[in-house]
Order: C-alpha cells, then structure tokens, then sequence
C-alpha cells in the first residue's frame, strides 16, 4: 500500500507542477537520463522526428517550449487515476483545454524520479 501512496503523490505533484508552471518541481520530479513519448513531441519540436526525447534538460527546455504555446492545457488533477503493473504505472485524466484524455504510462526508479514518461492521448473522456 505504501507504494501505491507514493505513486499517487508523485503523480500529483508532477500533474499540479504541469499546471502551475512550476518547472522547477517538474525538473525535480525527472531523472537524468528520463525518457519521454509524445506524440505531440515532433509538430512542436521539430528536431525530434521520432517523437521521443532523452535528457532531464532536453525535456525541460520541450515542456517549457509546450507551456508556453498552450498554457491553458492543463491536466484535470481531481480525474487523475493511476494503477501499477510491476514497475510501471498507468496514470488517466482529462486534460482540460484539448478536451482529450491523457494516458500515460510512468516508470520510476529507485528514488521516486521519473525515467520514463510516454503518453498517448483519446478523443474522448
């Protein structure tokens, strides 16, 4: 049960970071070397044609690019629902501003930071 708790906080904090603009805690809530997923990566950035980008500062200076184009994005925390299978868990919530559900799939490592991050997105919540 502990571990579900921990998922949960740190799925939150990442989510409540996204929607503030807190880029410090987002940076914080990433390992190094995290992976990350999206296919929204490439029409905004350009120089990841793969869609999938590596690197705690690679990433950071791609959300801040994101947020700052879309700032009204943002992800609906009260919708958030997570599960865990192994060391990967699933998080859902609508994100509000695109009115699509987000679905990602997070692995954490051994301190609670974020080594994998890949999201997908449905029409509908």
């Amino acid at each position: 049960m502990r571990f579900e708790r921990l998922m949960f906080e740190i799925t939150f904090q990442f989510a409540t970071a996204w929607n503030e603009g807190d880029f410090l805690t987002l940076e914080n809530c990433l390992a190094e070397q995290v992976e990350y997923e999206s296919p929204l990566v490439s029409p905004l950035a350009p120089e990841y044609p793969d869609n999938r980008i590596v690197g705690k500062s690679n990433l950071m200076a791609y959300f801040r690019k994101a947020f700052l184009r879309k700032p009204g994005i943002v992800l609906d925390t009260a919708s958030i629902q997570t599960t865990k299978e192994l060391r990967e868990i699933q998080l859902q919530s609508h994100l509000v501003g695109l009115d699509k559900v987000l679905l990602a799939s997070l692995i954490l490592n051994e301190y609670g930071k974020l080594v994998s991050l890949k999201i997908n997105y449905a029409d509908k919540y």
